[in-house]
C-alpha cells in the first residue's frame, strides 16, 4: 500500500521527488515555482512529473484546499523540499506534513541555511526532516543526517550534497507507508542551540568599507541574493548584484537568466576595486 503525497519543490530536490516515486508512493500533484534569479529552476522536476502524468501547479495552495485534501482522505502527507512559500497547516486531525530543511535544526533556521553556512565557512552540513507546524522550522524531527564540508565549497555543490542526504533520509523514512507513520509517531523535539540564519539586505550588501576578498566572498555565498550599496545619504540605495569580476570579463562570477546584456561599472573598495553588473 502506497502513500498519497502532494510534493512541493524544485529541481534541487529532484532526487527526493524521484526517491518517493521509486519507493512506490503516489504523488498526486507537484507544486513548484519559477524564479529567474535562482541558481536552480524547476525544468527537470516538472518534466519528470509530466512524463508520469502528475499535474504541475505553479499557484499557491489555500488553507481550504489543504483542509479538503486531508478531510476527504485524498492526501496522506505533504512533502516539501526547497519550496518558496509557507504551506497552509489545516486544522484537521488527519493532517501530516514534513519539510526537508538544509541544516541540522535547531541550528540554521530560516531561508539562507546553505548560503549562511558557506559564509561562516562551517566544516559540516546537514539536513533535517521535520514536521510542518504553523511556526517556521520548529516542528519535531523525524530524521537528520550530517556530512562533512570543505569550507570553500561553492553553494551549488553544498545544495547537491543536501539533496543527496535528503534523498537518503527519505529512503529510510518512506520505505513503506507503515514506516512513515512509525517515524511520525516517534518524532522528537529539536535538541541543541537554536539559531536563525536570515541576514538582512544590509548584511548581504557589498559596501565600500569591504576589501575585494570580502566582497567576492559575500557574493560567492549569497549569489542571487547579494546586493550593493550605491551612493550616499538620501541618494543611497541598495541594488541587486547580477554578476561581478575583478578586471577580466571572461572570469566574471554570476549566473543569471536576465534576458539582456550585463553592463559592468567599477566599484571602489578598501585597497582595490571590482566591476559590478547591477540590476536595472
Amino acid at each position: 500500500m502506497s502513500l498519497n503525497i502532494i510534493y512541493f519543490g524544485c529541481d534541487i530536490s529532484l532526487s527526493v521527488f524521484m526517491k518517493l516515486l521509486d519507493l512506490g508512493h503516489n504523488i498526486s500533484a507537484l507544486y513548484t515555482y519559477h524564479n529567474p534569479y535562482d541558481l536552480v529552476h524547476e525544468f527537470n522536476i516538472t518534466a519528470a512529473a509530466r512524463e508520469r502524468g502528475i499535474p504541475v501547479c505553479y499557484g499557491k495552495m489555500t488553507s481550504a484546499e489543504a483542509e479538503g485534501l486531508f478531510s476527504s482522505r485524498a492526501c496522506d502527507v505533504f512533502v516539501t523540499a526547497e519550496y518558496n512559500a509557507r504551506l497552509p497547516i489545516p486544522d484537521c486531525e488527519r493532517f501530516k506534513g514534513v519539510n526537508v530543511h538544509n541544516s541540522l535544526l535547531p541550528e540554521g533556521k530560516g531561508f539562507f541555511a546553505v548560503e549562511t553556512r558557506r559564509f561562516l565557512r562551517l566544516p559540516y552540513g546537514g539536513v533535517t526532516l521535520h514536521k510542518l507546524t504553523p511556526n517556521f522550522d520548529e516542528g519535531d524531527c523525524l530524521a537528520q543526517k550530517r556530512f562533512p564540508l570543505n569550507p570553500c565549497e561553492d553553494i551549488l555543490r553544498i545544495y547537491k550534497k543536501c539533496e543527496h542526504a535528503a534523498a537518503q533520509i527519505c529512503g529510510d523514512v518512506f520505505r513503506q507507508d507503515n514506516t512513515f507513520f512509525e517515524y511520525w509517531a516517534a518524532a522528537k523535539p529539536q535538541q541543541g542551540v537554536s539559531s536563525v540564519w536570515y541576514p538582512s539586505k544590509e548584511e548581504r550588501s557589498i559596501h565600500t568599507g569591504m576589501t575585494v576578498e570580502q566582497a567576492i566572498h559575500l557574493f560567492l555565498c549569497y549569489d542571487r541574493f547579494t546586493f550593493a550599496r550605491t551612493g550616499t545619504g538620501e541618494n543611497g540605495q541598495i541594488t541587486r548584484v547580477m554578476a561581478l569580476h575583478t578586471g577580466d570579463l571572461s572570469k566574471a562570477i554570476g549566473r543569471r537568466e536576465c534576458g539582456e546584456e550585463l553592463i559592468y561599472t567599477p566599484y571602489a573598495l578598501k585597497g582595490g576595486s571590482i566591476w559590478l553588473a547591477l540590476e536595472k
